[in-house]
């Protein structure tokens, strides 16, 4: 999350209300209001329902595929994400690049 800006020391009112609109902005930025982490994790061979610990400290909501080697197909079962594991399967072997975690809307 962005921390907050220090606007009460700012005389122009310009500049004040630019730097309030650039916290708004910042403020309703969905990835930067998110706690995602990157991953990396390499397969050399095809694997079901693989227990990946993402060290997380919650049940993750999300995760998502931002890059992969070869042509495995991959799948993260999500109905068996825990708050210490992923789930993740794959058809072959395979280096895996992706984000998991939650957006600020599923914050306790």
């Amino acid at each position: 999350m962005i921390g907050k800006l220090i606007l009460k020391d700012i005389q122009d009112p310009y500049v004040q209300e630019n730097f309030l609109r650039l916290q708004q902005f910042l403020n309703n930025d969905i990835f930067l209001n998110s706690e995602l982490k990157f991953f990396e994790v390499t397969f050399t061979a095809a694997v079901t329902n693989f227990r990946f610990k993402h060290n997380l400290g919650y049940l993750p909501k999300d995760a998502w595929l931002t890059g992969q080697s070869g042509t495995a197909t991959v799948t993260f079962n999500h109905s068996l994400f825990s708050k210490d594991f992923l789930d993740i399967t794959t058809s072959a072997a395979t280096t895996i690049r992706f984000l998991a975690g939650r957006f600020r809307n599923d914050l306790p």
